[in-house]
């Protein structure tokens, strides 16, 4: 079955200073922003090594971070101490699977998608998954992972010009599609490997109507537990004007088509 949760707020870079997500200097000053807005949960979003590893791993907001894989720990611990509880979206290292297959740009497809493809993209997704629980799936009881971020747009799976908004294959490329199933069915299976406990999310998605998608990642991986769908201002006007893309499925709201 899967879940539905909307965060109180969102918090990438937790603490660090002047940056696009938070002009908050330390942690503490970043989780008293929290508690003022009655924050309950908070994303802390991170960028691992291939093997899962934080050390010392650029983080959204810029390079001066040192040592990530204390100010991940610092955090976790922080959000505990104050009963707020933490989605940790792990960034994919589906770039690289894609390279070496070669071909693809944000206009055009990867080269293939056979099956040698889609076993080194399981793997390679396995050992994310499986490497980042090892090294930090004690902090939490029952950790909340997102397998990565608006995958869509920064791995450029959705075509550009699309007119379904994600709805049908034909607004995919197929085969970047099809390695990026495997690759995130492996690090699902990776994560649970280590922790058998945390809720697996679906790879945000910042798309109006990423249904094709979704509906292949949930029938692929049946141990997702939540779907993570990036739904923003701009989008809720949209359909608040009447500006939504017609599905022919009477939409009364978003929440009633998501469902």
């Amino acid at each position: 079955q899967l879940g539905f949760a909307v965060y109180a707020t969102t918090n990438r870079p937790m603490g660090g200073g002047n940056t696009r997500y938070t002009k908050a200097l330390t942690q503490q000053a970043q989780m008293n922003l929290l508690k003022e807005c009655r924050a309950r949960w908070c994303r802390a979003t991170v960028y691992p090594k291939s093997n899962g590893d934080l050390n010392n791993t650029q983080a959204n907001g810029g390079t001066g971070y040192g040592d990530f894989t204390n100010r991940y720990i610092n955090w976790i611990n922080l959000c505990i101490e104050n009963n707020i509880k933490v989605s940790t979206c792990l960034i994919d290292s589906l770039s690289t699977v894609y390279g070496n297959i070669g071909g693809g740009t944000n206009t055009s497809d990867i080269n293939s998608a056979t099956e040698t493809d889609k076993t080194n993209a399981y793997d390679a997704g396995f050992a994310l998954g499986s490497g980042f629980m090892s090294r930090y799936g004690y902090l939490q009881l029952r950790p909340v992972i997102e397998l990565s971020n608006e995958i869509e747009l920064f791995r450029d799976i959705l075509k550009e010009g699309n007119v379904n908004g994600g709805l049908y294959a034909s607004d995919y490329f197929p085969n970047k599609v099809a390695v990026a199933v495997s690759y995130f069915k492996g690090m699902a299976e990776g994560v649970k490997s280590i922790s058998p406990d945390a809720i697996i999310t679906t790879p945000a998605s910042s798309g109006y109507k990423p249904l094709y998608l979704y509906d292949l990642l949930i029938n692929e991986i049946p141990i997702i537990d939540w779907v993570n769908w990036h739904w923003y201002s701009d989008m809720q006007a949209n359909v608040g004007a009447g500006n939504f893309p017609s599905t022919g499925q009477g939409v009364a709201n978003i929440f009633d088509f998501l469902y």
